[in-house]
């Protein structure tokens, strides 16, 4: 007896053991899995910035270059003193087309509005919305890459609101809470919107989680569809 009571003995002790060890390379795996994701994060969030960044030398450069050379040559033909000359007019008009369209590609390469802010960012896409927007956007400044996150998910929820959900009206708020920038798109639209239906809001969810930020799509069918974005505290400048 006393033989199989140290021959059980022993079979416990070795299946301790190898719970042990079990757990422990465990607990590797799971370490080796967080430094990934991690990895992984990080190399998302350097490639957006990178991103942004090259984004914002192509706007400047055309800024500096080819739309202000237009803009010269437009102040030049405006002093040519040929009244009535259908020819000019053509040509100026086609000129300042031109311009226009050359500023729309630079906006859209890097928005010039949040230069001054989520304030005034917000307050120019509101106004080129054709639905009625209300908005209520905090002065506070943040990191660069958390305001162009704000700024694109605004922007691509609001020609969302025009383009696809039948809406009378649409609320944008950007607040802090708690030390945290919270951002909210609410519209009264017919909803069903999905991050797979190819509205673009995967793109904005990639976005916003690139930054640290999670993103949250509310949009039962008939009951609008609501956005609502948070950034985590340490994002101001």
């Amino acid at each position: 007896m006393l033989h199989d009571a140290l021959r059980a003995d022993s079979t416990i002790a070795a299946a301790v053991a190898a719970a042990g060890r079990l757990m422990s390379a465990h607990a590797v795996l799971q370490e080796d899995i967080r430094a990934r994701v991690a990895e992984v994060s990080a190399s998302r969030r350097r490639l957006q910035l990178a991103v942004d960044e090259e984004r914002r030398r192509l706007e400047q450069r055309l800024a500096s270059t080819a739309e202000s050379r237009l803009a010269g040559m437009s102040d030049e033909l405006r002093r040519i003193p040929r009244p009535g000359d259908a020819h000019l007019a053509r040509a100026m008009d086609q000129l300042e087309r031109t311009l226009l369209d050359l500023h729309d590609a630079a906006r859209g390469l890097y928005p010039r509005e949040l230069a001054g802010g989520l304030t005034s960012a917000v307050a120019a896409l509101s106004s080129r919305c054709p639905v009625r927007v209300v908005h209520s956007v905090t002065h506070r400044r943040f990191h660069p890459e958390i305001e162009m996150a704000v700024y694109y998910l605004c922007a691509e929820a609001l020609t969302n609101v025009a383009k696809h959900a039948s809406a009378s009206a649409v609320r944008v708020e950007v607040e802090v809470r708690l030390g945290a920038l919270v951002v909210t798109v609410a519209d009264d639209g017919m909803g069903g919107a999905a991050v797979a239906g190819g509205s673009g809001l995967q793109g904005l969810l990639d976005r916003v989680e690139s930054v640290g930020g999670t993103l949250r799509v509310d949009s039962e069918p008939g009951a609008g569809t609501t956005l609502a974005a948070e950034f985590p505290p340490g994002g101001q400048p």
